[in-house]
């Protein structure tokens, strides 16, 4: 079946106002963001606040995607349902969604009535927006932190070359040395370090990474220059380029080459799951006839099947995005 064939709902779909939620989901915490196509652009609406995984179980993970959700809606007039996740890359492997993962998912889209419509790689989706706000394809390593572990990926050009997982311990100097040492094949590594998702202090942090005599041991041509991305710029880069992919794909009109614009950004802070809004309920029971729906529709987003349509399953596109199958249940 021709792809173009399980999409014709998107006809004359840029004439319509549709709401749409980007959902990322990392190791310790999650947001989640409200997104619209305006004048053939993706505008965030508003954006959640940053929402702490307090364990690790599944029942605390629905807690905290339940209050992204619901703190990233409220004040809006929007109740959104068709959903892209933001993912980290150790959840998808050749074949798609690893099978644990694609429970996971699963069960929070049943839990909380949302329609899956894509998934995009967070480091992907992060490089596509580093592409649209600069305007030039990075040549960068970005360092993502986590409360175990760091993650660094180098970057050429816009495409990702390498990465690699470091633990993390006091001493955050000798973790990322550590690290980009992994990176033997690149020399030189690119003189431009990009920190993010860390609910820190960054300032502290690059004074003690620019102290470091990082060309003494490691293939710098010079000192290289290190940003940091305040903690929503990922969930932007999530509704924004994986946003642009799937809202071409469903007939809307996305012209490329105006800016990209956000809005309606919230003051940064962390937030635990006790705190959600007064009235607020978390992972509603379904009624069985949408919950049935909900399944079906689910397995098509993530059950491999014959009739699949894909986007850019294997190889990246122009815009590095990697996104979800798509199957009939877009038609209906």
């Amino acid at each position: 079946m021709a792809f173009n064939n399980l999409l014709n709902l998107g006809k004359n779909k840029q004439n319509q106002t549709e709401a749409f939620l980007a959902l990322e989901i990392n190791e310790d915490y999650v947001k989640a963001a409200v997104w619209m196509v305006q004048e053939g652009q993706i505008k965030v609406i508003k954006t959640s606040e940053i929402v702490a995984i307090e364990n690790e179980n599944i029942e605390s993970l629905l807690q905290s995607v339940d209050m992204a959700i619901a703190t990233a809606c409220q004040d809006v007039s929007f109740n959104p349902e068709k959903t892209i996740f933001g993912i980290m890359h150790d959840w998808v492997d050749q074949e798609g969604i690893v099978p644990d993962k694609k429970e996971i998912l699963k069960y929070l889209s049943q839990k909380l009535e949302l329609k899956p419509i894509g998934y995009v790689i967070l480091e992907e989706a992060l490089v596509t927006y580093l592409q649209k706000q600069q305007s030039t394809p990075p040549t960068a390593i970005l360092i993502r932190f986590s409360q175990s572990e760091l993650l660094l990926t180098l970057v050429e050009l816009g495409n990702i070359v390498l990465q690699e997982k470091v633990g993390r311990s006091e001493d955050l100097v000798s973790d990322v040395n550590e690290g980009l040492k992994r990176f033997a094949d690149a020399d030189p590594l690119p003189s431009r370090i990009i920190l993010y998702n860390c609910n820190t202090n960054f300032e502290e942090i690059k004074q003690r990474l620019l102290a470091f005599d990082w060309e003494k041991d490691l293939p710098f041509l010079h000192t290289p220059k290190i940003e940091s991305l305040e903690m929503k710029q990922s969930i932007k880069a999530v509704a924004i380029a994986g946003g642009s992919e799937v809202a071409k794909s469903m007939g809307f009109a996305i012209e490329e080459e105006k800016p990209v614009e956000q809005t309606n950004e919230p003051a940064e802070e962390v937030k635990t799951q006790e705190q959600l809004p007064e009235g607020f309920v978390v992972g509603q029971q379904l009624d069985l006839e949408k919950e049935e729906t909900k399944a079906e529709e689910l397995e098509s987003l993530i059950v491999t099947t014959q009739n699949e349509a894909v986007i850019s399953s294997k190889q990246p596109n122009k815009t590095g995005i990697m996104l979800a199958k798509f199957k009939a249940f877009l038609s209906k």
